[in-house]
């Protein structure tokens, strides 16, 4: 009762402060305005407060006071945002903003919420949880992206801007250290100006490490479940000569270590009673564990790798002060060597009718993903009069290949013998190649009426999108296929008063069809694009002198061809392919409020609200196996219904030492779901293996602003994350077909400490 009186508390103050508003963070500072931020929402540079689109940005004071130090830390302060960790991997990343997502790394698969990389677009979520080293600002874009940005995405869209060289000489670095051995070494130089020639540089370097979380008691600590080893390079160079400028930038990740611990949680009396005689034969025990376990058994096998590169070369030159032209070219590379375990090292099984007995396993596999992409794009941004208008061409090309082995123990039962395992190996090997072409434009125009407080915004888009893929097992088979899309977006956006803006948004977004290369024979090999069209109303207010900050949006979005896929558990192995398209429709709304009460005190809140329903979607009946529509008892995976956060932050008045600020953050979201549906046939501990929602809180004490020497300025914190020691779900799997259901958990309570030094 008390939980629930403080849950309702906490939601109605959200809701009460934020009404359908929708988030901007920054930083108080210790002054009496909340901060300015830029964006580039638009593809060009406007204030935050001005755009007309449903946008939270991160300054890069916000992004070291909140340690956002990987993509999936976003989660927790942005409204209707779900980002995790991919089970059962050190470097791939799980998205969705306003239920919209997707969470197989299947390289067939088009994300529905795009990362951009200072505007390039990273098409794998294989490695999108990669290392954030040095970056000015993260901008979240809501609701589907169908005009302006790299790749049409129906759910949105995650933009991350690196800082660029400045004009003077510089140096940062950094040292972390927190339980379980965890430990963060930055080291950064701004060359400055090299003499007189318009050019300068930045390099970064950032040393990631950390014991694992949970004891596996077959391994030393630096090889338990969650170790990480991971090193970054991050190096721009940037040349500005007049009206033309050149820009290289350079980013480089090696991760290794050992993913979060798959703990099995639900599994049928079949799999408990025959994994269950292991101890009886010599071998290790089986566990079937209730909530994070500290101790979790697993074999011990080579680590998990993943190394991702790119290049970016983006050339800009004014021709005149109203017209701009731009060229971004970029090369991307990924590879990951994914191996994952279930169960101990010594887990044995009768095999054969005579009694044989050998190692038995549920599941475990090795995975290598090659993937490598080339996109180019050109811009014109310019300005007639009352007109201002971005227009251009953007191509990309992508090829990859996904080997998978599987292996896994098939259990039945033997007439005299009892019950029988079978040692099954399972191979799906694919390769893809996509290539797209686009045209874009967008203008905006402001009339002559209404003292220029009107702005119409109309943009279009021309996509072709050719892809082909090549299943080589564990079928042969290949499909090619070519999809078309026009997507526009209008936009009305009026400045009531000069604290004011309201605006409403029609817009369509489209996500390509392509090839299911996991399906078997009798499954779908083709999937149809996915196209969403979206309405949208906000608004967007700062009063009291820009001490208050209170934005809004309110949307609903019909889904025609939703993209769905899971594990349908039809086959002993817990086969995956996708339903058919399915029909939805979402909405919500989201937003947050930000307040400088006195002096010193920055209070920011948000809340978000999706209820995602299906309107049709088709699995096989258990009774008949007749293929019928579920819609009524059906979840959209990892979008909870509610997400919340309220923070505040205190900046003391200065000291003869530095300044001493401190930091709180809360966050909540209810409960979601791993999978869509329910069924004995398809995944029966669906509800076992769902996250029941989390509750994060964090705290900091810092000590800034310390001289050391002439220039040099230190700054020393304290902080602590999960201060509630809850038990975090990050994902969860049904391999129902196996019998059994496992969740992975995040990190437990952990206390550290941050010294860093800019000159």
């Amino acid at each position: 009762m008390v939980q629930l009186t403080a849950r309702t508390t906490l939601l109605a103050g959200c809701a009460a402060a934020c009404l359908l508003t929708e988030p901007a963070f920054a930083q108080g500072g210790g002054g009496t305005q909340l901060e300015e931020i830029t964006v580039t929402a638009r593809r060009r540079e406007e204030i935050l407060q001005s755009t007309p689109v449903s946008v939270s940005a991160l300054s890069s004071a916000q992004i070291e006071q909140q340690r956002v130090l990987t993509v999936d830390r976003l989660s927790q302060l942005t409204p209707n945002v779900a980002l995790a960790p991919a089970g059962g991997s050190i470097a791939g990343t799980v998205a969705y903003i306003r239920g919209i997502g997707n969470a197989d790394p299947i390289l067939a698969i088009d994300q529905a919420v795009g990362i951009y990389l200072d505007g390039v677009y990273i098409a794998r979520s294989n490695a999108g949880n990669f290392d954030l080293v040095d970056l000015q600002r993260v901008e979240v874009l809501r609701g589907p992206q169908g005009t302006l940005f790299g790749r049409n995405t129906t759910g949105g869209a995650i933009n991350l801007v690196t800082k660029a060289p400045s004009a003077e000489f510089g140096a940062t670095a950094k040292l972390e250290y927190a339980e379980g051995n965890q430990l963060t070494a930055l080291a950064r130089i701004n060359t400055g100006e090299i003499g007189d020639t318009g050019v300068a540089a930045t390099v970064s370097y950032q040393r990631r490490q950390r014991d694992g979380f949970v004891d596996n008691p077959y391994a030393p600590d630096s090889k338990d479940p969650g170790s990480l080893d991971s090193d970054a390079v991050w190096a721009r160079v940037r040349g500005n000569w007049g009206d033309f400028s050149a820009d290289y930038a350079f980013d480089y990740n090696h991760q290794q270590g050992r993913p979060a611990a798959y703990q099995i949680v639900a599994a049928t009396q079949t799999v408990r009673n025959y994994y269950g005689r292991s101890t009886a034969l010599g071998g290790d025990p089986f566990f079937v564990q209730s909530g994070r376990s500290g101790t979790v058994p697993l074999a011990l096998r080579n680590p998990q790798r993943t190394r991702s590169y790119g290049h970016a070369f983006t050339l800009e030159y004014d021709v005149s002060p109203a017209l701009s032209i731009k060229s971004i070219s970029a090369y991307r590379k990924i590879f990951s060597y994914v191996p994952t375990i279930f169960v101990a090292a010594n887990l044995l099984g009768v095999v054969s009718a005579a009694g044989a007995v050998a190692h038995v396993q549920p599941s475990e596999s090795d995975r290598y993903i090659r993937q490598h992409q080339y996109s180019q794009e050109f811009q014109l941004l310019g300005s007639v009069g009352r007109l201002d208008y971005v227009a251009g061409f953007y191509y990309f090309d992508e090829r990859g290949r996904d080997q998978n082995t599987s292996f896994s123990t098939r259990i039945a039962t033997v007439a005299n013998v009892g019950l029988v395992g079978t040692n099954a190996t399972n191979l799906t090997d694919y390769k893809i190649h996509g290539t797209s072409y686009a045209g874009f434009g967008q203008a905006s125009y402001k009339p002559p009426i209404l003292d220029d407080r009107l702005e119409l915004t109309v943009g279009l888009r021309y996509t072709i999108d050719k892809k082909r893929a090549r299943q080589l097992s564990t079928i042969a088979r290949s499909g090619d296929r070519t999809f078309h899309n026009t997507a526009y977006n209008v936009t009305l956006n009026f400045q009531a008063t000069d604290e004011l803006m309201v605006y409403g948004r029609i817009g369509t977004g489209y996500r390509s069809g392509g090839f299911n290369t996991r399906a078997a024979a009798t499954g779908n090999f083709l999937f149809e694009p996915e196209k969403a069209m979206a309405y949208e109303a906000g608004i967007k207010s700062e009063w009291f002198d820009r001490r208050l900050r209170w934005n809004g949006a309110v949307f609903y979005t019909d889904y025609k061809d939703l993209q769905v896929n899971q594990f349908t558990g039809i086959t002993a192995g817990g086969g995956s392919g996708f339903t058919s398209n399915a029909q939805a429709h979402f909405q919500g709304f989201e937003g947050e409020v930000q307040a400088i009460p006195v002096r010193g005190l920055t209070i920011d809140g948000s809340i978000g609200y999706t209820k995602a329903v299906y309107d049709e979607i088709f699995f096989p009946n258990p009774a008949n196996n007749v293929i019928t529509n579920y819609a009524d008892r059906s979840h959209v995976p990892y979008v909870p219904k509610w997400t919340t956060h309220v923070g505040a932050q205190y900046e003391f008045p200065p000291l003869s030492v530095g300044t001493l600020s401190v930091r709180a953050d809360y966050s909540w979201n209810s409960t979601r779901y791993f999978h869509t549906i329910n069924l004995s046939n398809v995944n029966p501990f669906n509800n076992q293996v769902r996250d029941p929602g989390q509750k994060l809180m964090s705290a900091r004490i810092t000590l800034a602003d310390i001289a050391v020497g002439q220039r040099a300025k230190l700054e020393l914190s304290v902080w602590g994350e999960n201060l509630l020691d809850k038990d975090i779900v990050t994902g969860g799997v049904d391999f129902g077909g196996s019998g059994f259901g496992v969740q992975v958990f995040g990190q437990p309570r952990r206390i550290g400490g941050t010294a860093r030094i800019v000159y």
